[in-house]
Parts: structure tokens; sequence; C-alpha cells
């Protein structure tokens, strides 16, 4: 047992370092951008990898999550958790070094290390976590996509406006359609024990607290949008023409900011 643990504390310090490393060697190849860019490319590194990782799991492998959860982890959900928690640790820390997060942020990557903890030392709940990364993640790269767009200043075209739709729909479809049905399948189930049950809730909700402020900021968005077509267009500035004053030219609108 042990011996076991020990493995699990070196794969996952591995795994920390290697991601890292990836950092590191982002920064000196990319020295251009800031350290924000360079760790979001991290991020969807990371959000690819274990989707599709988590997704052969669910849907190739097995066990199905919304009828065999709170079994023994497999050898690749075993992989699969242990590098999402060197991920994370490795982002949490860099989130609280340079203070880019807020609350909500933080508390939802310290109950995602202590839930791949969990997983990672007990060797359990591998079926019910890898669905929970399939629903977290997968809309992760569209979510940074988003950010690289508004930082190149190309947020107002029309690839900004898919990727903004598409990734409130998949998160509203999956992380809280499909989530909430996993979520009273994984409650009502008799294998899970009450540890699995609590941690899975917690995560579920704070997938509400973010979608709400989702809903939100699309909300805003849009009434800004139809307040911008509706307005006029006057632009004041003044110019001399026969001793007299002339106003003429077009309003500025202030551009949206992004909510987090």
């Amino acid at each position: 047992m042990a011996s076991m643990l020990g493995g699990d504390v070196l794969s996952t310090l591995i795994c920390f370092l290697g991601w890292l490393c990836l950092y590191f060697v982002l920064c000196v190849l990319n020295s251009k951008p800031s350290y924000e860019w360079n760790c979001r490319i991290v991020t969807v590194f990371h959000a690819t990898l274990v989707t599709a990782m988590s997704s052969w799991c669910c849907i190739i492998q097995g066990p199905w999550p919304f009828t065999d959860p709170g079994g023994p982890s497999t050898p690749l959900q075993q992989l699969t958790s242990t590098l999402a928690l060197g991920y994370f640790l490795f982002d949490f820390s860099w989130c609280l070094y340079f203070k880019t997060e807020g609350s909500v942020m933080l508390i939802h990557h310290l109950l995602s290390i202590i839930g791949l903890t969990v997983t990672v030392a007990r060797h359990l709940y591998g079926t019910e976590m890898a669905a929970t990364l399939v629903g977290s993640e997968i809309t992760n790269p569209m979510l940074q996509l988003r950010w690289f767009l508004r930082e190149s200043g190309m947020y107002n075209t029309l690839l900004a406006e898919i990727n903004d739709w598409l990734f409130m729909c998949l998160f509203g479809g999956l992380r809280i359609g499909v989530g909430s049905y996993l979520l009273y399948c994984y409650l009502n189930h008799p294998t899970p024990d009450i540890f699995g049950k609590i941690g899975g809730t917690c995560i579920y909700l704070i997938g509400w607290i973010f979608w709400v402020s989702i809903v939100q900021f699309a909300i805003k968005k849009y009434r800004k949008k139809q307040s911008e077509q509706n307005s006029p267009s006057v632009n004041y500035s003044k110019s001399k023409t026969n001793g007299s004053n002339v106003i003429t030219g077009e309003v500025k609108t202030k551009c949206l900011h992004r909510v987090e």
C-alpha cells in the first residue's frame, strides 16, 4: 500500500513537472507574448489531451458512467486523472503567483485538486472522474480561443461570434444538461460512497455558478449590440468655417469586456 501511494506521488510530481517544463519551453520559444498567453497555451494542450483520453475511457473502454460508477479505476483512468492532477497543481500555483483569477475559479481548482487527489490515491472513482473531465474540459479550448481573439484585437469578428455561441451551447448542454442527469444517476446509485457523492455535488454546483455568469454575460452582450444598432451615430468634433463651429462625426462605443 505504501509503495503504491509512493508511486502515485511520484507520478503526480512527474506530471506536474512536465506541465511546468512545457510552460517554460513556451516562454523561451514564444517570449514576445505575455506569461498568461503561454500559460493558456498549456491549458489548451491539457484540455485537448485530457478530453480525448477521458472520452476514450467513457465511450470506448468503459465502464459507462451513468450505470457503473464508483468502481476501481482502470489503468487509463488512473493515468488520465494523474495527468489532470499534475496540470491543476501547476495552474493553481500559477494563478496564486500571478493573482489572475477570482475566488470562484480558485475554489474550482482547489476542489478539482482534492477530487483528483482522492481518485489517484485510492484508485477509485475513475469512471465518474473521466466523465467529469469530459464535461469540464471539452469547452476549455473555446474559452481560451475567446481570450486569444480578444487579446489579438479580433473579438469583433464572425469567428469570435461563432466561438462564443458554440462555447455557451456546449457548456449548457453538456455540463448543465448532461451533468444534471449524470449527478442524478450518481446520487441514486448504490455503489459510490458518500465522499464521492459530496465531491460530485460540489463540482456540479461550481458549474452552475459559471453557467449563471455565462448567461448574464450573453444577455449583457446582446442588449449592448441591440443598443448600438438602434442608437444614431453622432461624433462631435469642432472645425471652423467662416468663423462658425460645425459639428460632425460619430459616437465611439466602448468595447464589451469579457466576463470570466
